[in-house]
This record gives structure tokens, sequence and C-alpha cells, in this order.
């Protein structure tokens, strides 16, 4: 092996090591070659090495090859097969034995070639819209909100909580929470007079009317108000709210043998689907232990179409229903209606059966 005199590119030290005899990995009558750093540094290079003779005249050019070197001692990168004894001494360019020109040429290649993707700030107005939350510079009317709390033990015996306010944006109501945009349409010239509001707690408006201006509530807030936020936001028509706390409900509470009637009766009094359908599945899940509590469900059965919510779900889970129709919309889950649902701009907010009539008429009018 013969090694060249080292030589510094890019402030890197190098060498060429070459074999003339080959290396162990070399065919019988080749030449080995081989580019070796000798600096403790990483680099990356692309590099071409070329043989010709004294009078310039090229014998090979090799393809363009690249090397990552991180740095390590006598690292090394080349070809095994470089060159055949017979190119070089059959070579019309040798005469009286000239000697050979090794060319090497390099070029770095930048640490990164990741194309840069430049900064484009987003579109500002999400962020305008949620600096107005609360701004009574710019509202145009005023809430003002307390709640009703039972007086010790008696229940008879109700006291408002003292009043809070809570500016807001005609405008912005009128959009985002269609329930609670007409309590607003007194004409402007009357002036900020407030309006109340005595069957939410201010906490829970507070963080409705925050989700309304763009704002995104904590899943601690969501956990701790779960069940206040759904009825809040059903009863004001901030439906994405209801669904994202029902949601968390689900996920926070799960449904036993103690809770499983209320959450059945409260689901289908606020049109709950999906926590409908969670306790749907815990029935059929459990339907021995079930059995044994029937006489609990005096409420269920007093209510005809939530048994008959019961027995569908049984049917659909044991493929007794919808699969001979070949209605696929009857076996799909809550989750996936309320996909389809948004996908096309519907509204997602609703009971199973009325989801499922929706989709059917989006399908007749396409």
């Amino acid at each position: 092996m013969v090694r060249s005199p080292t030589f510094t590119c890019f402030g890197h030290t190098w060498s060429l090591r070459l074999h003339p005899n080959g290396d162990k990995s070399s065919e019988s009558g080749k030449v080995a070659i081989y580019l070796e750093h000798c600096t403790s540094d990483e680099i990356k290079v692309r590099f071409t090495l070329n043989v010709k003779g004294m009078g310039g005249h090229h014998i090979i050019n090799t393809m363009p090859l690249r090397a990552d070197f991180a740095g390590r001692h006598n690292e090394a990168c080349g070809q095994s097969n470089f060159l055949s004894h017979a190119a070089i001494f059959n070579s019309h360019v040798l005469v009286n034995n000239d000697a050979l020109v090794l060319d090497i040429k390099m070029m770095q290649i930048e640490k990164s070639s990741a194309p840069v993707i430049p900064f484009v700030p987003e579109n500002p107005l999400g962020k305008m819209i949620l600096n107005m939350f609360l701004d009574d510079e710019t509202a145009d009317f005023v809430f003002e909100v307390s709640d009703e709390q039972q007086v010790g033990n008696d229940r008879t015996k109700r006291a408002k909580t003292s009043p809070k306010l809570f500016h807001a944006h005609r405008l912005i109501l009128k959009e985002a929470a269609p329930a609670l945009a007409p309590l607003c349409n007194k004409p402007m010239s009357a002036g900020l007079i407030p309006i109340p509001i005595t069957d939410v707690k201010p906490e829970v408006f507070r963080h409705m009317l925050y989700y309304i201006y763009g704002g995104k509530l904590s899943p601690e807030d969501l956990e701790t108000n779960a069940k206040n936020i759904i009825e809040a936001a059903d009863k004001f028509g901030v439906s994405a709210l209801k669904l994202e706390a029902e949601a968390c409900y689900v996920r926070s509470n799960p449904i036993a043998l103690d809770n499983m009637l209320e959450n059945l009766l409260y689901a289908n009094a606020k049109n709950c689907a999906l926590l409908k359908e969670a306790v749907m599945d815990f029935i059929i899940e459990n339907s021995g232990d079930v059995a044994e509590k029937v006489s609990s469900f005096q409420g269920v059965i007093e209510d005809p179409t939530l048994l008959a919510d019961v027995l569908k779900a049984i049917a659909y889970t044991r493929g007794m229903a919808g699969k001979e129709k070949g209605d696929k919309l009857c076996t799909m889950r809550v989750n996936e209606l309320r996909k389809k649902l948004d996908q096309k701009g519907l509204n997602v907010d609703g009971s199973r059966e009325s989801m499922i009539a929706t989709l059917k008429e989006a399908q007749e009018d396409e």
C-alpha cells in the first residue's frame, strides 16, 4: 500500500491511499484506491478520481463518489476495483516508464441539504378575534350572568350567585352561537344595557364565550365542567363545544352498573349520541349483570322510544338489522356518522336517528 503526502482542502487534511495489487476486496489484477480523511471533524464531500499520464491524457475517470466522514481515525472511501493493470501498461500514454498522475476533484456538501422553508405568518384573523374577547371598548352589548344555587339542604330555597358581566360582539355571536345571538336584538342606540342570564354558572358561561371567540379550553376545564358545558352549549347552539365536552365526559367517566341508567337518561335528554352509544355498548357487553338490575329500568321502560333504541342497538351489534337491506349508515358508529356530516358541511349535533336521516337526505339530493 502506498499513501500520498497529505494535503488540505476545506480546512481538513486528506491523503490518497493506493493498493497497486488491490486489497482484500479487490479482484485479481485490479488496483484499489481510497480517499482517506485525516481530521477528527465531521464533513460530507462528493469527489471524483481521474488517472492520466504526464502528458495529460486520461486513462480513467470515476463517477462521483459521496462520502460522509464522522471524524473517526483514518476513515476512507473509494473503490476496491478502481483500475486494472492491463489498462495501465497497455495504455499508449505511458512511454519510457512515464509516471501516472492522480487527479482528485472535491466538493463539500452542506450539513443540511434540506430546502429552507420560507417563514410565512399565520392568518392573523383568529388572533384578532380572540383579542376581542371581553373587550368592553368595542363590545356591542353585555351579559349579566348569575346562577341560582340551593341554600343548605332545602331544595325549595335557592339563591342567586353574584352576577358577573361579560362584554360581547353581535356579529361574532350571530355566526358562532345562533341561540344566544337573538338575546342581543336591542337597538344599538339603547346602549350597553345588561342582558340577564340566570341559568348558567358564570365560569361556565365564560368558558363557552371564550370558545366562541376561538379559544381552546384546557382538558382540566373541560373535565371539571363537562356536564355544565354540555348543557350551556346545547342551550345556546354552540354544537362543536357541546361535542367536545361530551367526548371529554365519555373519556373521563367510565360507564358502570351504578351510573348506567343515569347516563342513559341524561344522554337521551341532552341529545348526546356519543354518550348514549357508550351506555348501549356497556349494556350489550354486560347483558347478564344488567338483566339482574332490570327493575331499575323503570325510567327507560316508561319511554318507549328509548327502550326501542336499546333493542335496536342489540340488533345492530348482532348483525340482525341493517345488513340485509344493505344499509351501511344504520350500522355506522356515532363518530363515523359525525365525520360524514362534517365533511358535507352539515349539522353534526343530533341523535343517531337524525344524523342518519340527514345523511340519507343529502345522498338523495346528490
